[in-house]
This record gives C-alpha cells, structure tokens and sequence, in this order.
C-alpha cells in the first residue's frame, strides 16, 4: 500500500501526464526502480535490526565434594540474552552453561 501511495507521489511530482509517451515509460521505469530499491533497501534493514530468539537450554551443576547434581531450563531468548541469564545463576559451587 505505501509502495503505491509513494508511487502516486512521484507521478504527481514529475507531472507524467504531460509529457509524450516514450517519456512516459522510460520515466515511469525509472521511478519504479527508484521506489523498488528503496523498498527493498528498508525491507533489509528490518531484517538486520530484528533479533532472532531461540530456545536454548541452561544446564547448571552443583557439586558438593564428590556429589554432583544437574538441572536444565530453556529460555526463548537472543543468545546473549540466554547467556548472560544463564551465567546469572553461576554461584560457588554451581556453574551454569549454554548448551
């Protein structure tokens, strides 16, 4: 919708009506090509700056002596976001990872 609402504005400023018709295509031709790369230049830009959240999983294990026991978790996060989580839980004794 906003492709063709940006399209009527250029048509409108470069006044196409008034010119000959091999202008015309050749000028409606390039106006397109300048609104498609735009467009597609914006459509990149949303896909680079959005953030890709996964499942991961945090397995921590707490030894005592010669006893260990291990829980996990799954956190829907960015990795960095399920890592600094993660190592949140890291204490003495317990030591908490990405996996």
């Amino acid at each position: 919708m906003c492709l063709i609402i940006v399209f009527f504005i250029f048509l409108t400023i470069f006044d196409i009506q008034n010119i000959s018709n091999a202008n015309y295509f050749f000028l409606k031709k390039k106006v397109m090509k300048k609104v498609i790369g735009i467009a597609a230049f914006a459509v990149l830009g949303m896909v680079a700056l959005s953030s890709c959240k996964k499942d991961y999983t945090c397995t921590c294990t707490a030894t005592v002596g010669e006893i260990s026991s291990s829980a996990s978790t799954t956190l829907n996060a960015t990795k960095a976001d399920a890592k600094e989580a993660c190592e949140a839980g890291s204490t003495t004794g317990v030591v908490c990872s990405i996996d």
